[in-house]
């Protein structure tokens, strides 16, 4: 890529948000990278310090997003990419429908995603070319035991975001 572009990552302090950050930093793009663990994103910003630009959240917070509104739009008064990557996985037992469980799930995966995508959206409008991506998995075609959280807050995720491609089909988002 040419031009230095502005991203936006969640869960960006482990796995494949980590390496996208690494990956977009390597290649001379401003990265915003965000996670939970304010430790993990330090130690990720001194790998790339005029790149790689920490910003703590927790997407399933309502006070840690209120306090990363703000500073994203300081940040990035315009964002060209935003991964919402963050997520959670924990495991069901015996055939048990664990409630509260479920919604620990939900409430990180696809409810902070939403939350995510909330913050992102107005300053992706503002980019001449913005790019949405939602990270989600195959376990949403591949029911597999004990991942019932998980799959289903992935595929609510899916039909989310494919309806929502549709409702700003005449934006240059996505």
């Amino acid at each position: 890529m040419s031009t230095a572009l502005t991203a936006w990552i969640t869960g960006a302090s482990s796995g494949i948000g980590r390496e996208l950050a690494l990956q977009l930093a390597h290649a001379g793009h401003r990265v915003i990278i965000s996670a939970r663990s304010v430790e993990a994103l330090q130690e990720l910003a001194l790998l790339y310090p005029q790149q790689l630009l920490p910003m703590p959240i927790d997407i399933a917070d309502a006070v840690s997003l209120e306090k990363a509104k703000i500073q994203l739009a300081q940040l990035a008064p315009v964002l060209d990419l935003a991964i919402l990557n963050a997520g959670t996985c924990e495991y069901l037992d015996n055939g048990i429908i664990d409630i509260e469980l479920v919604r620990r799930v939900m409430s990180v995966n696809f409810d902070g995603t939403l939350n995510a995508a909330a913050l992102a959206m107005p300053l992706l409008q503002k980019a001449k070319q913005p790019a949405l991506y939602i990270v989600s998995s195959q376990v949403t075609t591949l029911p597999l035991t004990r991942s019932g959280a998980y799959g289903a807050s992935k595929a609510a995720l899916e039909y989310f975001f494919r309806c929502l491609r549709i409702d700003v089909m005449a934006t240059n988002i996505f």
